[in-house]
């Protein structure tokens, strides 16, 4: 199977670690909400299969998993797409410079899309060849 000192992982013994791995959990994410997730998320991922421990050291195989369940969430989370905050969660100074700019912003792409005759029928292949 493998080596002596490789042992399968008892789910029953995993209980003893809940204690230490919320402690860790929570100095990683700051709140306790998000520990309470990240502990859960570790022990769904560690069970899912079944796990060869070395060395008798089931809290260092736990923590090691622990904190590769954080980095993959942190990955996830920086990969998603967030959304600015709505012109009315702006205070009114931002407010104003946020409605400028989007407003310059539409008039600059409407502006193009007059100049470069996107839209019109003079872009038609009907039009080129005519032209040609």
């Amino acid at each position: 199977m493998g080596s002596p000192t490789e042992r399968k992982l008892e789910p029953a013994r995993l209980g003893d670690h809940i204690d230490r791995l919320f402690r860790a959990a929570w100095a990683l994410s700051g709140s306790r909400e998000d520990a309470e997730d990240l502990v859960q998320e570790t022990y769904a991922r560690v069970l899912a299969r079944p796990r060869l421990i070395r060395n008798e050291d089931d809290l260092g195989y736990l923590l090691r998993a622990l904190r590769n369940t954080f980095l993959n969430q942190k990955r996830t989370e920086s990969r998603r797409l967030r959304p600015g905050p709505l012109p009315e969660q702006l205070d009114p100074e931002r407010r104003a410079d946020a409605t400028c700019d989007a407003t310059s912003r539409l008039s600059s792409r409407c502006n193009s899309a007059r100049y470069c005759g996107a839209g019109s029928d003079r872009n038609s292949p009907r039009m080129r060849i005519s032209a040609a």
